[in-house]
């Protein structure tokens, strides 16, 4: 069985899921149009995802903890530009952890013997064992996130109108410390603005 050695998760990955059966293999990556397996763990795959995009592990579980307190499972925000975020069926600690997608799950079914079944946007289901009351507010801690990260981001790139700025062209203005030490004035070639 051939398996990859690295993975970086994209916008078409939809699950990352344990393997125990494939030796060498320790994931099942599940993407938009085709199913396969790679040597790093699921966990170990986010950490290197998060890398990959300018974070870690650490850093983007207290950036949820920052959004939306302290929450068990918190979900994480993989890449804010590409919109990637994921949410746990387990602690992130347990290796039978699963890893899905918010932008791909489609809906959720409860099952019998406390089981849900995840219903994904390409029709494509998984059957985990855990209780559909459990995952859905996994699922909608992580779609809360989304929604919180989107507004920040939104609210940055709209937030060009400041009370109080002062127009610079190159070379008329240099940064000056005052006397203090502490305090930086902005001087034109006419004085203190």
């Amino acid at each position: 069985m051939k398996y990859c050695n690295n993975y970086i998760i994209n916008p078409e990955t939809i699950a990352i899921l344990p393997e125990f059966q494939i030796e060498g293999a320790q994931s099942q990556i599940i993407e938009v149009d085709r199913i396969f397996f790679a040597a790093p763990t699921p966990t170990e795959i986010i950490e290197e995802s998060l890398l990959h995009y300018g974070s870690d592990l650490k850093g983007a579980r207290k950036s949820t903890a920052y959004h939306l307190g302290s929450v068990h499972r918190p979900p994480l925000m993989i890449s804010s530009e590409l919109s990637i975020y994921f949410y746990t069926s387990e602690a992130i600690s347990k290796t039978d952890n699963v890893w899905f997608s918010v932008f791909h799950t489609k809906r959720m079914d409860k099952c019998r013997g406390g089981k849900t079944m995840v219903h994904f946007n390409n029709d494509l289901s998984l059957e985990v064992p855990v209780s559909y009351h459990s995952l859905n507010n996994n699922y909608l801690r992580g779609l809360h996130l989304k929604k919180i990260k989107d507004e920040v981001i939104q609210k940055r790139n709209c937030n060009h109108s400041v009370d109080h700025f002062y127009p610079i062209q190159p070379g008329e203005v240099q940064m000056v410390r005052e006397g203090n030490g502490l305090t930086y004035s902005i001087r034109s070639k006419q004085g203190a603005y």
